[in-house]
């Protein structure tokens, strides 16, 4: 329902993971014509929503069934950002647990909307991450 509603914005991308059995194990909505909010007058990717079906949710179950799909296509929406040629700069609300996206090299901006901070991962965090997944040259 949510990407039809996007579909036809031509800025907007979708991308999910689906295993075999053909289930989705996660989703991402996210646009390619953001602003950085650390480097002004830089582009970004904003990634819009990003979720994990629940049996793969470790808060949620004992035993996930699917690992690391999130961290995958949130890596992928970084390596969109970096072959646009926005050096891997991605921006985006997190719902919940911050600490995975600090994690990762994202930093809080002063931008926000309500109570929730945008988050942005640098430039340098980012290709430090694609160095590190192997998906570019060091």
């Amino acid at each position: 329902m949510i990407v039809a509603k996007f579909q036809n914005k031509p800025f907007y991308r979708s991308k999910c993971v689906v295993t075999e059995d053909k289930f989705i194990q996660a989703a991402m909505l996210f646009r390619v014509d953001a602003l950085s909010a650390l480097s002004t007058g830089k582009r970004a990717v904003f990634v819009d929503r990003l979720a994990t079906a629940p049996q793969n949710r470790d808060k949620l179950v004992k035993a996930p069934v699917f690992r690391g799909g999130g961290t995958g296509l949130l890596v992928y929406a970084v390596a969109q950002s970096y072959s646009l040629g926005f050096e891997g700069r991605v921006n985006l609300f997190p719902v919940a647990n911050e600490h995975f996206y600090t994690g990762l090299g994202f930093q809080p901006t002063d931008v926000s909307e309500g109570q929730d901070v945008l988050f942005e991962l640098p430039a340098a965090s980012a290709i430090r991450l694609l160095k590190e997944r192997g998906l570019i040259d060091g």
